[in-house]
């Protein structure tokens, strides 16, 4: 058996003033497709993860971020792959997320 393919992702916990949390749902093409996550993505080579996190906040929501903290990070294995999501909260934002639509479940 070939050995996981190791890929370091950041993920963003981000709340609105009604305390909804904000997720997507991916495309349906793309790896994983119709499943929900939470905004972030891949860290690039000699990325550090606030700038992997600002990058992809702005690349997806277009949002800028001015302060983010660790909140929990794990390991989680595919058939193929080795996730390492480390997720970040209490995000502060230079333009609010009021374009963004929050939806309750």
């Amino acid at each position: 058996m070939a050995p996981l393919i190791k890929i370091d992702v950041v993920a963003a916990v981000i709340l609105n003033d009604a305390q909804e949390i904000l997720i997507a749902k991916r495309l349906p093409t793309a790896t994983s497709g119709d499943l929900w996550e939470f905004p972030g993505g891949k860290i690039e080579k000699d990325e550090t993860h606030l700038a992997a996190l600002s990058r992809e906040l702005a690349e997806e929501l277009g949002i800028q971020i001015t302060h983010a903290e660790p909140w929990m990070s794990f390991n989680y294995d595919y058939s193929d792959r080795q996730l390492h999501p480390k997720f970040y909260a209490y995000i502060f934002c230079l333009n609010h997320t009021d374009r963004i639509d929050f939806v309750l479940f």
